[in-house]
């Protein structure tokens, strides 16, 4: 019933604003619905989001996901961002330093102004990062900060984090989730209240939230950063892709976030609107059970890595929206090894290693996958029976497939992806897919792979020392790729539509929207 309402109010909102749109009237907010651009300001931009929030209290309760994030992110800010090619730069911090392999130093930003007129200052950064750390206060961001110790206040606007151990991420942790609250305001009311009204540093100021419907805020005219170049904004949760971008189409939103590759180059086709796009932090591997025969021969695995065209792949099954890899990292992750390249296409090859092997005329193997994957799964079949493999998919429900990954039941070869977003470094990937698995301490969890030396470059990688992290990262980055510890194909791009006339909208690797820009900015 409750999916049937949503589909109901999106199909109203969408034919309404259409409506409206062609009259030229006034919206439901009483502005005008058509996107009015100017050379510094937009006078009201409107999102589709891809679903519908759970809530808006920015700490975590009761659930915190990219759709929230995304959302708080205009109404707060956080100690650090990322650039649009993902260089951690300083946001209400100016900027960091180690003081030793424990001690973050952080430097924070001067003039900082709360929406109520309160000063920001290192009082907020530590009761922030203490309610992150509270498990008592229900989900909370307790695993993306957990390791911090203590939060030591320096001076106003200097704070010292002291961490149990060596906690090189830290950083970029504090660019995603972790935005910073009041401590004056927030430490008064439980979340419950609080998200009726949030109130944070950010270039917008909350004005509504109606739950399933939309979110409106009004710019705040004394951003810190400037003069945001957005009057008013509207988030609209619209789940269902195929409306998002027809309400583009028609012009009754601005930006429908998230969208497929076959969406995207419907959009490309389309006079008036555009797809911004860009290789993320997500990829498609088949994960291969390497404890298993024929797969704990390095030169079977490297075959199936040989089996798969890769170019041919992105360009037939996800329409071009793809970027063949060879390793753990992509390009903008730290620990990327630059030397290292795809597996080219070369059947004859993957012959040849499986005949060395002792598998001249192939062998069968069952290849899972959940639905959701279900063609690209497929298509990695056929290369797979082009080498003489006999290969059966097996289809599952994609919640089936995925407990049968966790509790090593799944089959031989499984199709799924893997996302780091929010740390953007080999450390977020390497210890879950490519870790010998660990009951005791979960690491390795996504794992069916174990090398000896990929563990001690695990604990190589625990030092805030970024030449020694780079030099052991670039190492596991080889040993993976040759040993051919999973079959590679692709990362993900990230892929929304919008209106022409928006350049400061594109497409980031981390899967955030930014709509921060401030007037005079460049």
């Amino acid at each position: 019933m409750t999916r049937m309402k949503n589909s109901v109010l999106v199909a109203i909102l969408v034919t309404v604003l259409s409506l409206c749109g062609a009259m030229g009237v006034k919206g439901m907010w009483g502005l005008p619905l058509g996107l009015a651009l100017a050379a510094e300001e937009y006078e009201h931009i409107r999102v589709g989001m891809n679903r519908l929030l759970a809530g808006m209290d920015p700490l975590g309760y009761p659930r915190l996901d990219r759709p929230e994030l995304n959302v708080h992110m205009c109404f707060f800010d956080n100690l650090f961002r990322r650039t649009d090619d993902m260089k951690i730069v300083g946001e209400l911090a100016t900027h960091y330093e180690w003081r030793d392999e424990v001690t973050l130093r952080i430097y924070l930003r001067k003039g900082v102004k709360f929406h109520n007129g309160d000063e920001f200052t290192a009082a907020d950064v530590k009761w922030s990062i203490e309610d992150m750390l509270n498990p008592d206060r229900g989900p909370g961001l307790v695993t993306i900060l957990k390791g911090i110790e203590k939060v030591e206040i320096v001076d106003e606007y200097t704070v010292d984090l002291h961490t149990t151990k060596p906690f090189p991420t830290l950083p970029g942790r504090f660019c995603t989730y972790t935005v910073m609250v009041s401590s004056k305001e927030r430490s008064t009311v439980a979340p419950e209240v609080y998200e009726k009204h949030p109130m944070g540093t950010g270039p917008f100021k909350f004005v509504e939230w109606k739950k399933g419907e939309y979110v409106k805020a009004v710019r705040n005219e004394n951003y810190w950063k400037g003069v945001p170049k957005i009057k008013k904004l509207t988030f609209f949760p619209i789940t269902d892709q195929t409306t998002r971008v027809s309400a583009l189409k028609a012009g009754t939103i601005d930006i429908a976030f998230n969208i497929s590759p076959s969406l995207g180059k419907d959009i490309e086709r389309t006079p008036g609107v555009e797809v911004t796009a860009t290789p993320s932090s997500r990829m498609d591997i088949v994960w291969i059970r390497t404890e298993k025969p024929p797969f704990d021969d390095k030169r079977v695995r490297q075959a199936l890595n040989y089996a798969v065209n890769k170019e041919e792949f992105v360009k037939t099954v996800v329409e071009g929206y793809g970027l063949p890899v060879g390793q753990m990292c992509p390009s903008y992750f730290f620990g990327h090894n630059p030397n290292i390249k795809p597996y080219p296409y070369d059947p004859g090859k993957a012959k040849q290693l499986l005949a060395e092997a002792g598998y001249p005329k192939g062998f069968k193997v069952t290849l899972e996958v959940g639905t959701t994957f279900e063609e690209r799964a497929r298509a990695v079949a056929g290369y797979l029976r082009g080498i003489g493999l006999d290969v059966k998919v097996l289809v599952k429900e994609f919640g089936a497939a995925y407990a049968d990954m966790l509790e090593r039941k799944m089959a031989p070869l499984y199709h799924m992806s893997w996302g780091n977003w929010s740390l953007l470094d080999i450390d977020g990937t390497i210890k879950d897919v490519y870790a010998c698995p660990n009951p005791e301490t979960g690491q390795g969890r996504w794992s069916y792979y174990c090398n000896p030396r990929i563990e001690e470059l695990i604990e190589e990688l625990k030092t805030v020392d970024e030449e020694k992290r780079l030099k052991a990262a670039l190492e596991a980055n080889q040993i993976v790729h040759d040993d051919a510890a999973v079959l590679f194909l692709y990362v993900w791009y990230d892929i929304h539509g919008k209106r022409e006339g928006i350049p400061e909208f594109k497409a980031r690797a981390d899967n955030t929207i930014n709509l921060k820009w401030v007037q005079g900015e460049k």
